[in-house]
């Protein structure tokens, strides 16, 4: 995963549009706190979201298009 891979300051943010994917994924996720941050969206979205949780810069990217 990668929030255990990184250092303790690397934050993950996730956007998905099936609101059970992210309840799923937050309980999973539940122990790194406000290192990860999920979302409802999609990557079209992606600055918007962005620029609500006060990110400017963005390290690394990873998507899943899916269908």
């Amino acid at each position: 995963m990668v929030l255990e891979a990184s250092n303790s300051v690397a934050e993950l943010i996730g956007l998905d549009q099936d609101v059970q994917a992210i309840a799923f994924s937050r309980k999973r996720l539940e122990r790194f706190g406000a290192r990860a941050v999920l979302r409802k969206g999609n990557y079209q979205e992606l600055k918007n979201h962005l620029g609500q949780i006060g990110v400017s810069h963005v390290a690394g990217a990873l998507f899943d298009l899916g269908v």
